[in-house]
């Protein structure tokens, strides 16, 4: 139930019914999508119908949302921390959280894949074959190869020039129109800032201020109405992605490297980022999680941190994350602060020379720590782009390797191909519990005070009211 008073917005509570079918709902969604993706699999159905239904049930009405929620919530998280001093302050934080945190996470991914060494052994007769059989899936992909040989043309330096290139947009109208986040970033910072001086003695700007603080909340409400299509949307998505691949085809070198990116991420997840919390002053690391699941169950099943922002941005409010902070720490890390991604390209990358009989020394190790974290910072924030940025982080190692003819080719990427629409769903998850704890452990830098917190967010205003 939504109401305006005065010129503040409420709403009221939303009953507990919403919080029981998104939770216990999308937990049902996945194991039933997961066997009847197996069933479709083995009979030779479709995948093609449920993935359309999961387009446009849940990630088609999030992605509408998208862009006018980031514009709007980072201009109203800059104007709400107002001192240009402050915004530095929290904006050279959240660079140095997650730089630090990408880098922990490469580190994770190649000392793993190491160790355990999954794509060794295989013989050069069936690294051959299988590359080739690689090569032809790769350029057979008509979604994937044009941009995979986009990523190779450009290189590590092209990808940083597009990014600045983005920061610093012609036409955000256009940024906005191609769902490019971090061009809207940029002009919603200018703005912020500007009208966070201009309130001090303009009158209008304050009126501004104020409209744009509503459209936030109003965009709040239309995110808790989308979420209730979670478990829905989550079911056909789910059962797209496990028809396409099935669960029996991974067997061998394949497998275990599949173990080892689970294992990497988990760890990350589960074991770095919260000691990284509880480090940061984050009280209790699991219990802040359990409250931000709906935003990590939307990323595992969306693939996408962009179609997960918005209900990133509640989930964190909710989970006790200052409103401030979640606004700035969110949109921003949706774009650069790739944890998963990072972890992600290290073990791929380092597994796949591996499998075609090339060692890496600890020279090359270091390439693609470093590499495969640049990459990620540039990796947009679409399902399969791990992959794309994956070439810069080949080209790299290719290049500081003492013997040119071991160079790894391109068309290895395929090898990897068909189970990498499962690996991007954890990893994604990934990269949105790293904003979400980000956003936790900047909230001393960016509190929300007395005045600010006067205009509940809509995404839990009135939770100690009466429910509706």
């Amino acid at each position: 139930m939504v109401s305006c008073e005065g010129n503040s917005l409420t709403v009221a509570k939303r009953g507990p019914w919403r919080d029981r079918w998104v939770s216990w709902g999308s937990v049902v969604a996945l194991f039933a999508g997961v066997a009847v993706g197996q069933w479709l699999h083995s009979n030779g159905g479709s995948a093609e119908g449920w993935a359309a239904a999961g387009d446009l049930i849940l990630i088609r009405p999030l992605m509408l949302v998208v862009m006018p929620l980031v514009l709007v919530s980072v201009i109203t998280g800059v104007t709400s921390i107002g001192s240009p001093s402050r915004l530095g302050l929290l904006g050279g934080a959240a660079i140095v959280y997650y730089t630090a945190t990408m880098i922990v996470a490469c580190t994770l991914g190649a000392f793993l894949v190491t160790w355990v060494d999954p794509g060794g052994g295989v013989s050069p007769e069936v690294a051959k074959d299988l590359l080739a059989e690689g090569s032809s899936a790769l350029s057979s992909n008509p979604s994937l190869a044009p941009r995979i040989q986009s990523g190779e043309a450009e290189g590590l330096s092209g990808a940083w020039l597009n990014i600045i290139r983005q920061v610093v947009p012609g036409n955000p109208f256009a940024e906005m129109a191609n769902g490019r986040p971090l061009g809207i970033i940029g002009f919603a910072l200018l703005i912020g800032a500007a009208l966070a001086v201009a309130c001090d003695r303009i009158p209008a700007a304050r009126m501004a201020r104020d409209a744009i603080n509503g459209v936030y909340e109003a965009l709040l409400v239309a995110v808790q109405w989308i979420i209730v299509l979670l478990p829905i949307g989550a079911f056909c998505l789910v059962v797209s992605t496990v028809a396409r691949t099935g669960l029996t085809e991974f067997s061998g070198p394949i497998a275990k490297y599949m173990g080892v990116v689970v294992l990497g991420l988990l760890t990350h997840a589960l074991i770095v980022l919260p000691i990284v919390a509880r480090v940061g002053g984050v009280g209790r690391p699991w219990q802040f999680m359990y409250r931000c699941r709906a935003a990590l169950g939307t990323a595992f099943v969306t693939s996408s941190s962009s179609a997960t922002l918005p209900v990133t941005l509640e989930a964190g409010v909710e989970a006790g994350a200052s409103r401030r902070a979640t606004n700035f720490v969110c949109p921003l890390g949706s774009t650069v602060n790739m944890d998963g991604t990072a972890l992600y390209e290290a073990v791929a990358v380092v597994f796949l020379f591996q499998f075609m009989g090339i060692e890496l020394g600890m020279q090359e190790l270091v390439v693609v720590v470093v590499t495969a974290t640049l990459a990620a910072i540039g990796a947009a924030s679409i399902p399969s782009a791990g992959l794309v940025t994956m070439v810069l982080v080949i080209g790299a190692v290719n290049t500081s390797l003492a013997d040119p003819s071991k160079a790894l080719p391109l068309g290895a990427i395929g090898l990897i191909l068909g189970v990498d629409r499962i690996l991007d769903m954890l990893r994604t998850s990934v990269n949105v519990w790293g904003d979400l704890v980000g956003a936790r452990m900047l909230t001393p830098l960016a509190p929300d005070d007395d005045a600010s917190s006067q205009s509940v967010p809509a995404a839990h205003a009135g939770t100690d009211a009466a429910a509706a």
